[in-house]
């Protein structure tokens, strides 16, 4: 009876610590997800923020998608060395 009572505690912990892992598992960001937008005078250029923004202090994420041949002007970041 005692190890059918270990066996029932060590079930139990493992169903009820991967139900745990599992919601906190990570979520993928999908490109489409996404609020895509246009800067203006670049023409073939797509941004969109992921995570926080440039106007404000600390990290940030900004995808690009660039058509065929599009640039992207030079340019500078005068916060980098902030974070």
């Amino acid at each position: 009876m005692k190890y059918f009572i270990t066996a029932v505690i060590l079930v139990v912990t493992v169903f009820f610590t991967t139900a745990m892992d599992q919601s906190n598992a990570p979520v993928p960001i999908l490109p489409d997800s996404l609020q895509w937008v246009s800067p203006p005078n670049v023409s073939g250029v797509q941004v969109a923020w992921v995570l926080g923004t440039e106007q404000e202090p600390g990290a940030y994420i900004l995808r690009v998608k660039l058509a065929t041949g599009a640039k992207i002007p030079l340019h500078t970041h005068p916060n980098e060395g902030d974070t």
